[in-house]
């Protein structure tokens, strides 16, 4: 009976006499053990919601001393379960919402990294106390009339057509984002601009938004492979070989862990140098050292 009740039509209002006689009903464990001691007679239920999440219904019961659940109330409750529905889902998409937005940005937040979140028309969201500071020490990233510029006139454009593929369908930027350098003089070298593609990203707003991490020379944590061949254009190989070197493995050994020629290895590290614009080991250890991994921190 239960599942009779709970998984009817929406909006289909079911009384418990309705599916059984009466004098059925009164053999039942559960009229023995509840609906006769709490002095009922006949309930109704109706199932104004159904999602992948939940199930909604409403009902109400009879007391013994009158008749059971009319029609007339039945249509009642039919009539009202559309408007009772609305506010339901109305009141708890809102409070998802908020509970969702409070969460994600309370945790960026406490992120050491300076991190941004921007709209298609590069206007800021929310910014942690870490990207506050760097915004207001004079840093490569300034906020002018609530949109966010790079400081450097030779590096703007590039910044805002980054922001705009970050937020648009372009498939080739996919979920890896892009690195932009912006001539920092402080403590920002490059933004990695990731586009927030998941369902969380609308809790904050309806509309496209991006994540703007700074990378910073105060942190040692190292770049993940991915930013590094966003950043650089390098390919896998070239990032992983990269990124172990920075993390101060030697080449030989290197190349004997990848079971790699010394020829394979000199023309990974020349790629390497050419795109990251180093002219040896120690230069490229400095640099990838100067990045920070916004996810880790």
């Amino acid at each position: 009976m239960r599942d009779k009740i709970l998984f009817g039509m929406l909006d289909t209002p079911v009384s418990t006499l309705q599916l059984m006689p009466e004098e059925e009903f009164q053999r039942s464990s559960f009229y023995r053990e509840w609906v006769k001691p709490n002095g009922l007679r006949d309930g109704s239920t109706t199932l104004i919601a159904d999602t992948a999440e939940e199930l909604i219904s409403i009902g109400f019961v009879t007391s013994r001393q009158r008749d059971p659940v009319t029609a007339d109330e039945m249509t009642l409750v039919q009539r009202l379960s559309p408007h009772l529905r609305r506010a339901f889902m109305i009141g708890e998409t809102l409070e998802r919402m908020r509970w969702g937005a409070e969460t994600a940005l309370s945790a960026l937040s406490g992120i050491a990294t300076p991190i941004m979140i921007c709209d298609r028309a590069e206007h800021l969201i929310f910014a942690n106390p870490a990207a506050e500071k760097a915004l207001s020490a004079g840093g490569p990233l300034v906020v002018r009339n609530g949109r966010v510029q790079t400081r450097s006139l030779a590096v703007r454009s590039s910044f805002s057509e980054a922001l705009q593929r970050a937020t648009s369908n372009d498939l080739a930027l996919g979920r890896r984002g892009v690195g932009v350098p912006l001539l920092a003089r402080l403590e920002a070298a490059y933004a990695y601009i990731l586009p927030l593609l998941g369902v969380g990203s609308r809790r904050i707003s309806n509309q496209p938004l991006v994540a703007i991490f700074l990378s910073t020379r105060k942190s040692r944590a190292l770049p993940e492979i991915a930013i590094l061949m966003t950043l650089f254009d390098l390919t896998p190989a070239e990032a992983r070989i990269a990124s172990r070197i920075a993390n101060g493995q030697g080449v030989i050994a290197l190349r004997n862990e990848l079971g790699i020629s010394a020829n394979t290895m000199k023309s990974h590290l020349k790629q390497i140098f050419a795109k990251t614009g180093c002219g040896r080991q120690a230069e490229l250890v400095n640099l990838i050292s100067e990045l920070s991994l916004p996810v880790r921190v």
